[in-house]
């Protein structure tokens, strides 16, 4: 390593590594020089910044000496919460001048990580502040569901402070419920007490002191710069996954340099000891340092910042990176936008996907070499309505509601034909969707509208394609521009695919339980259990599957053959995408609507626009269909609608440097939610139940890691909770992604 500029680079000094991955070789340590900074000199530049943890102080979790800080009345609240997903509180509410998280009703739970300086074999102790909606208030506390302790509470507010048994402790995130007698009123809210505090730490520990807010201005001789700061001993920590190619950059320093601090930078992953990176005394002018994280690339951390013994700050602490940001092609918009959806198409059935894919599909597969292919692309939804609605409104299910059959598409809330329209394109919608109709509110602004399941035609892709074809032909011919959405409904139930594509799947007889017109009752019989199936007859089943897969690629094939013919194949943007999978006995069933497992929500996604998507490119950041939403009408040169929360994957697409994970939320009702970042997949029932599936290791979610993973469960469960608190406002060109948070994310949110 060698120094660059002002900058210092201390290599990793011990191996680590974590779940699947081999063991990493130790890098050389470069001489250490520590060198001050004059006051108010400027900082060098750290190159390309990746990650601004400043930025992000939102995802950080606080101690103060060797305890957990866990502030009611702040948003920071919403992380040992899950966002109050099922969990039964009211943050940041206000108390007089106090404030406070209120419990709904008379219960909530609280799960935490494990504070540091504590194992298996050492008892904690939780600390709480709180005061009673009504007088002489009973409160039983159970840790993971077993009984810890019963307490009344006094009048006003008063600290309790409970024994944390080790023996009822978990390796990793573990959970505090409160269950309280009755309940009152407090703060307008139906609520049994408020929760102004909760500190959890070794025995005899003591976290006194105000939390502090990060990123405020810290002073250090007498240069002041934005900071992670806290006047006693302290530890701040991120949990992330480490971007290849990248360090740390920061600056440390104390403005009471008579007090015992050390500053250390520590990392920790699952399954090992802390490590420390980097570590430098205190300091009365700021200083620079540098950290490697190179031995870390790929592996899901915990990066501490630590100030040991005393008081002190981290300032402008970035994972930076050499690499330029890739600025956008200036280029010309597409004069026709075409989406072709294929409805409950799983990604795993095309070739680009997985290679041993059982569907043959040679017209998506050259689609895919003249493509940009975003690798992982959540759908919102597990079945029609849901994910249709969020492709053809760019936002999440939480704000449109489209959950149920009874729903209907609000009034309010612009589709994408409204937006095109405006800006002066023919717009068209062939569906064979029966969802995707004026039965749930969709008929709005189509020049030309048809739905061939409630018309009662033909509905095959094949027939959507002959009814598109001379519309779009009449539009190339007047020389408008158009947007084409075209929902095709092959290969969903019934299979019941032309013989010709169903010999190359099943060239025998078959004489099984199986019968292609019914298989849409007989898949609903299966899931009830009326119906048993063999081997033999799964294989018949996924075998008609298939071969509609290869019946609407076919189709597709001679779109491209059209496209071309009228002239307007490389002036038109293309993007394949589907709204769900089918589930073929993976996890105990079948068809689509019930879990939120990738077989039902991972979906392909290519899209073909020369100018601005290169050909044969892998995209590998998690996005979703609101992004779909937003690069529809970016390809066009259409500005998206203010509700519009996604942004367009054109810069993903131009990019290559490093980047943090993305965030991919799905909903099932409300009954489950998932989040894919990155290799990890979270998924959260109603019940309680949680689940952490590695899927660069287990692609087919066959083993839960929640009990085993805690660094990588708390990851996904910080990220979680801000996506489910703020959904219904978030706005990705605002906010960024809730792993990777733009500055006005905590400036709005008041941290």
């Amino acid at each position: 390593m060698t120094n660059r500029g002002n900058h210092l680079v201390f290599a990793l000094a011990a191996a680590t590594s974590c779940g699947g991955g081999g063991d990493i070789t130790p890098a050389p340590v470069a001489p250490r020089v520590d060198a001050a900074v004059p006051a108010r000199a400027p900082d060098p530049e750290p190159g390309r910044v990746v990650y601004d943890l400043i930025t992000n102080r939102p995802l950080a979790c606080i101690h103060l000496g060797e305890s957990l800080i866990i502030d009611g009345g702040s948003p920071d609240f919403w992380k040992y919460i899950d966002g109050g997903w099922k969990s039964n509180w009211y943050p940041g509410e206000s108390d007089g001048d106090r404030k406070v998280a209120l419990v709904q009703g008379i219960a909530g739970v609280v799960r935490f990580p494990v504070p540091r300086g504590s194992d298996e074999k050492d008892d904690l102790r939780l600390s709480f502040t709180a005061r009673s909606a009504v007088p002489k208030q009973s409160l039983s506390l159970f840790l993971n569901e077993k009984p810890l302790a019963n307490l009344t509470l006094d009048d006003g507010y008063k600290t309790y402070d409970v024994a944390l048994p080790a023996a009822k402790m978990l390796p990793g995130d573990n959970a505090v419920r409160f269950h309280f007698r009755a309940a009152g009123t407090l703060a307008g809210k139906h609520t049994a007490a408020a929760i102004e505090r909760i500190t959890i730490g070794p025995k005899g520990s003591a976290a006194t002191g105000v939390t502090p807010k990060l990123g405020a201005s810290y002073s250090v001789g007498g240069e002041v710069r934005r900071a992670v700061a806290a006047t006693q001993a302290a530890r701040f920590s991120w949990y992330l996954t480490v971007p290849a190619g990248t360090r740390l950059s920061f600056a440390y320093g104390t403005s009471d340099a008579a007090l015992p601090t050390t500053f250390a930078v520590r990392a920790t992953v699952d399954g090992k000891p802390p490590s420390d990176l980097w570590s430098g005394p205190a300091t009365a002018l700021w200083k620079r340092a540098e950290v490697d994280l190179a031995p870390l690339a790929g592996q899901t951390v915990r990066l501490d910042l630590d100030l040991r013994g005393g008081g002190g700050a981290f300032a402008t602490p970035r994972i930076v990176a050499d690499a330029k940001l890739v600025a956008r092609p200036k280029t010309k918009a597409a004069e026709h936008v075409l989406v072709w959806m294929v409805d409950t198409l799983r990604a795993d059935r095309l070739a680009a996907w997985d290679p041993k894919s059982p569907a043959r599909t040679p017209g998506f597969d050259q689609l895919a070499r003249e493509s940009t292919r975003f690798a992982r692309t959540t759908v919102q939804g597990n079945y029609s309505l849901p994910s249709h609605t969020s492709l053809l409104t760019g936002v999440l299910p939480s704000v449109h509601r489209m959950f149920e059959d009874k729903d209907r598409l609000p009034l309010a809330l612009p589709m994408i034909s409204q937006v095109f329209e405006r800006a002066g394109f023919a717009t068209a919608i062939f569906s064979s969707n029966g969802y995707i109709s004026d039965k749930w509110g969709f008929k709005r602004s189509w020049d030309a509208y048809r739905n061939f399941i409630r018309e009662d035609q033909p509905n095959s892709a094949e027939w959507v394609w002959k009814a598109a074809r001379p519309w779009l032909e009449a539009q190339v011919k007047g020389g408008k521009r158009s947007f084409m959405y075209l929902a095709t409904v092959d290969p969903h139930v019934a299979y019941n695919p032309p013989d010709r594509f169903l010999r190359e799947y099943w060239p025998k007889a078959y004489r099984g339980k199986v019968v292609p017109a019914k298989t849409s009752e007989q898949l609903y019989q299966i899931k009830i259990g009326k119906l048993k199936l063999g081997d033999e007859d799964k294989r018949y089943l996924e075998a008609l599957y298939n071969a509609e897969v290869t019946q609407n690629d076919a189709t597709f094939k001679q779109v491209v053959v059209d496209l071309k013919q009228l002239g307007i194949y490389d002036s038109t943007a293309i993007v394949l995408i589907s709204d769900h999978g089918d589930e073929f006995f993976e996890h105990g069933s079948v068809g689509h609507g019930h879990s939120l497992y990738q077989e039902l929500i991972d979906v392909p996604l290519l899209v073909r626009y020369p100018p601005l998507f290169p050909e044969a490119k892998v995209v590998t950041s998690d996005v979703d269909l609101t992004d779909v939403y937003a690069t529809l009408l970016d390809v066009a040169g259409v500005d998206a609608n203010s509700e519009a929360q996604g942004e367009s994957l054109v810069r993903l697409a131009g990019d290559d440097g490093p980047r943090m994970e993305r965030a991919s939320i799905a909903f099932h009702g409300g009954a489950i939610r998932s989040l894919r970042l990155g290799r990890w997949k979270f998924i959260t029932w109603s019940g309680g139940r949680v689940a952490l599936y590695d899927l660069d290791t287990d692609p087919h979610e066959r083993r839960d890691l929640a009990a085993t993973r805690p660094i990588a469960l708390r990851f996904a469960r910080n990220v979680f909770a801000y996506q489910h608190a703020y959904g219904e406002k978030w706005h990705k060109t605002q906010w960024g992604v809730a792993s990777d948070l733009k500055p006005a994310f905590a400036d709005d949110i008041g941290m």
